[in-house]
């Protein structure tokens, strides 16, 4: 749950991405998530690529064991609603091993692309996901493939004049065994050089435009301070072990230790050389504090060390990119004080020290959510990306303060972009409903759609399979709000025929659902559900990202109450078109979805099964104990000793003496977001209460459930604990 800026997510994700390829965030592509992790999570609707996979049977009947030794109470086996044969195209196990382009980069002048595919290991002695970076030619003819033997590989950045490229990827050996490291490879060539011998690794790096230095984001680990009774005392003093991230820079040529360019409080998310490499804008937040949105922007002299701000209001400021002249930077700020529905407008300010800059406050985009991707090679427009509606598009926003031009479909999702330097060229990775996710390049134009030419070919194994129908459907609340969400339609499907209907409901709450290929992995089976005969219903409430900032804020002090009616009606006209089975109804979400699928079984016994995976039940618990404080009193409006009774009202846990509904309960027991201790409550009070439940733990596992065996353990549980409650429902 709990999302942030798509613009905050890539680096956030980088400081996560350990070697076993954890990513404990969400993306657009993502959340898009991407958020997404916060979004990029959606964002970008990404956060369901890192989501690929896991396994374990339940097949215990009765009183039962979770993977952390917590009793559950339910059966687990099950018959199936429509048999799907282990191997088949849409088996969790094909879904969850398909590849993922994560990351692109391109060169400076846009004659070479890099893109990063990343594939889920679901065999037995495989717990984790493999990566490469692919380097090619414009005509996607690929020149080399590195880092496939590292295991993860990210962040691809190409030397000023194309012939090397730096990445990230685990050290192999010795003290240093695991952690991220910069390697350099020549792009005509596999060999690869490991460049830096750091401690606690790097988390991100950007290579300068003008000579062979990177800057480094390096983490500043506290040192361990022993209590007042010697070195056994080990007693941790709360807000005292901050974990700072500062910059660095190192030049990739020479053998030389990295030097620090900054020393302060700070969490740096973002980085922007300008074009002549004299200086460095940065989005930084301050370390000392909870995470939030008090993220400001700076710049910093890489000779004399010196920083001075550009942007530092109350509100949030973030993601800086220079003018082609380096006169003018461009960021994005949010509304003050910023929430994660606030709305965010581009601004341009002249880069300190120079003269000759703009300022301007930039034209409004669609969702009021842009993310700023780069300027265009003439200096007259900057490229963003954003989620409109169920799309997630490339756009450009003329200087002059004009209103944006959309330069992809609004059919399709556009993720992981990259721009060349000179503003020439566009990488980016695509897909839609019916088409697979694959890298794509295109002229940077800003009056006119972009021409896509496809690079990559990953997921050309699954040209020609079947896909069912998928559409995009909407509807209008009892309220007057109108809603929209994602009909799949089950495999086969047969008209005059009704179907059992999954309800899905997504997190954030300002995340969103898209319109991504259908068999694309996710943390919830949709691909095998519509292979095994069901309809799958995946709305986006009021609250979500995509429909401009008043709709993500009409869910404010109301978390509950109209989002419910927003998916009740979502269902009933499913059931109204003639496709769902009114009395074979499954609720299913996760983070915020996990929240709304034990608000609703609160409300309502119409659902004949739900699953709550990572949500959160006690508002009142969540807002202390979560990394992120300040977001659920910025939803409610204000703190619960100030306004007990609308915590209480907004909080499932004090409706749960009327839930009728069998809960499977899913969590890790790692969750910083939405601790562990929420799914405890709630499993508990289901017991106490007499309900059908079952709780399954994750071990090492935060927000979202990463390690491959434990992502398909966690779709095979649902699977088949969904089925054996509506496949025993009379149709």
């Amino acid at each position: 749950m709990l999302t942030a800026h798509p613009a905050r997510a890539s680096l956030l994700a980088l400081a996560s991405l350990d070697a076993q390829g954890g990513l404990d965030v969400l993306p657009v592509e993502l959340t898009v998530i991407l958020h997404r992790a916060r979004s990029l999570v959606h964002a970008m609707g990404l956060l369901l690529l890192v989501s690929l996979t896991g396994f374990s049977q339940a097949g215990d009947t009765g009183a039962g064991r979770a993977t952390n030794g917590t009793t559950v109470s339910s059966k687990t086996s099950a018959t199936t609603v429509s048999p799907a044969p282990e191997q088949s195209e849409y088996s969790i196990d094909s879904i969850l091993s398909g590849a993922y382009v994560a990351e692109t980069a391109v060169s400076r002048d846009g004659s070479l692309v890099a893109y990063t595919v990343m594939r889920g290991k679901v065999e037995a002695d495989r717990n984790a996901r493999t990566s490469e970076i692919c380097v090619a030619n414009p005509d996607g003819t690929v020149k080399c493939a590195v880092g496939a033997d590292k295991g993860v590989v990210s962040s691809p950045r190409f030397s000023p004049d194309g012939s090397r490229m730096a990445f990230l990827a685990p050290a192999e050996a010795g003290d240093l065994e695991g952690t991220m490291q910069v390697y350099v490879s020549r792009v005509s060539e596999e060999h690869t050089e490991q460049i830096t011998q750091l401690p606690n690794g790097v988390v991100a790096l950007e290579w300068s435009p003008a000579d062979d230095r990177l800057a480094l984001v390096l983490v500043d680990v506290p040192q361990s301070v022993p209590g007042p009774e010697g070195a056994a005392d080990d007693a941790i003093v709360a807000a005292e072990q901050v974990v700072r991230m500062n910059l660095w820079v190192l030049d990739a040529r020479a053998e030389a230790e990295p030097v620090r360019l900054t020393d302060g409080d700070y969490r740096i998310e973002g980085l922007s050389w300008s074009p002549d490499g004299q200086s460095i804008a940065f989005t930084h937040a301050q370390a000392s504090q909870p995470e939030g949105w008090h993220v400001d922007v700076s710049i910093v002299d890489v000779e004399g060390k010196a920083v001075v701000p550009v942007a530092a209001t109350p509100a949030a400021e973030m993601q800086p990119v220079f003018s082609p002249d380096g006169l003018t930077i461009a960021f994005i700020r949010g509304e003050e004080p910023t929430a994660d529905f606030s709305a965010w407008r581009m601004e341009l300010v002249p880069t300190p020290g120079r003269t000759g800059g703009i300022k301007r406050t930039l034209g409004a985009t669609w969702n009021e959510m842009p993310m700023p991707l780069g300027w265009s090679a003439d200096g007259e427009a900057v490229f963003f990306e954003e989620a409109v509606g169920t799309a997630h598009v490339i756009a450009a926003l003329p200087v002059s303060g004009e209103p944006p031009m959309m330069l992809t479909p609004d059919d399709a999702v556009c993720g992981a972009v990259s721009l060349s330097a000179d503003g020439s060229t566009l990488v980016f990775a695509m897909q839609d409903f019916r088409t697979a996710q694959e890298a794509y390049t295109a002229p940077a134009t800003t009056k006119e759609a972009l021409i896509p030419r496809r690079l990559s070919g990953v997921n050309q194994d699954v040209v020609g399979r079947a896909v069912p129908k998928v559409e995009v459907v909407s509807w209008t609340s009892p309220d007057g709000m109108d809603v929209e969400g994602i009909l799949t339609y089950p495999l086969g499907y047969e008209e005059g025929e009704s179907y059992p209907l999954v309800l899905s409901i997504h997190g954030g709450p300002a995340e969103s659902f898209s319109q991504s290929y259908f068999g694309q992995p996710d943390v919830y089976p949709y691909a095998t559900w519509a292979a095994k005969g069901y309809a799958v219903l995946r709305p986006n409430p009021r609250g979500s990202t995509g429909y401009g900032a008043d709709f993500r804020k009409a869910n404010i002090a109301d978390w509950g109450g109209g989002p419910y009616t927003d998916l009740m009606a979502g269902v009933d006209k499913v059931i109204d078109m003639g496709l769902a089975d009114p009395n074979r109804l499954a609720v299913v979400g996760w983070s915020y979805g996990g929240y709304m699928t034990a608000n609703i079984t609160t409300r309502t016994d119409r659902f004949k099964v739900a699953v709550v995976g990572a949500g959160p039940v006690d508002l009142v618990s969540q807002m202390g104990t979560t990394d992120l404080p300040d977001m659920v009193p910025a939803y409610m409006g204000g703190h619960p000793w100030e306004i007990p009774d609308r915590y209480q009202s907004q909080s499932p846990l004090f409706g749960v003496g009327r839930v009728r509904t069998p809960t499977l309960i899913l969590h890790g027991t790692d969750d910083t977001r939405v601790p562990y201790s929420q799914a405890q409550q709630w499993h508990a009070a289901l017991r106490v209460t007499g309900v059908a439940c079952a709780f399954v733990s994750y071990p090492r596992s935060g927000h979202v459930v990463q390690e491959p065996q434990l992502m398909k353990d966690l779709q095979i549980r649902v699977l088949e604990w969904v089925d054996e409650r509506l496949e025993s429902t009379p149709g």
